[in-house]
C-alpha cells in the first residue's frame, strides 16, 4: 500500500523536522534533523505526484533496500533517503524540493 501525504510528513516529523502546510501541496519545513534553518525549504507534493513517484521508485527501492516486511514500503523508505541527502547535499538547504512523478527536482538556494 502507498504511503500517503500525512506518512512523508509524519516520517520526516519523527526525524526531526519541522514542517508547516502553507497551501494546498505545499509544506515549508523550517527545521531540519532538530536544526533550525535559517530559511525555510519549501517542499511541493500532491498524492498524485507522490503515489506516481513510489510507484515508479518501487524496484530500485527493492533492489536497493531488500523486500519490504510486512506493512512496509521500500519506496517511501528510499525516498526518504532521497530527500535527506537532497537537505543537507550542500552548504545550504535547499529553497525548495519539488516530488514529481519520475523523481524529485531540487532548487538550490541562491548564495551572495
Amino acid at each position: 500500500m502507498d504511503a500517503d501525504i500525512s506518512d512523508l510528513l509524519a516520517a520526516l516529523r519523527a526525524d526531526g523536522a519541522v514542517l508547516t502546510a502553507t497551501a494546498s501541496g505545499r509544506y515549508e519545513i523550517t527545521t531540519f534533523r532538530g536544526r533550525a534553518l535559517d530559511a525555510p525549504t519549501v517542499l511541493l507534493v500532491t498524492e498524485e505526484h507522490l503515489h506516481a513517484l513510489l510507484d515508479a521508485m518501487r524496484p530500485d527501492a527493492v533492489e536497493a533496500l531488500g523486500p519490504p516486511g510486512r506493512g512496509e514500503d521500500r519506496a517511501h523508505q528510499l525516498l526518504l533517503v532521497h530527500l535527506e541527502e537532497a537537505m543537507v547535499a550542500t552548504e545550504l538547504p535547499p529553497e525548495a524540493i519539488r516530488v514529481l512523478p519520475r523523481g524529485i527536482v531540487v532548487t538550490e538556494r541562491a548564495t551572495l
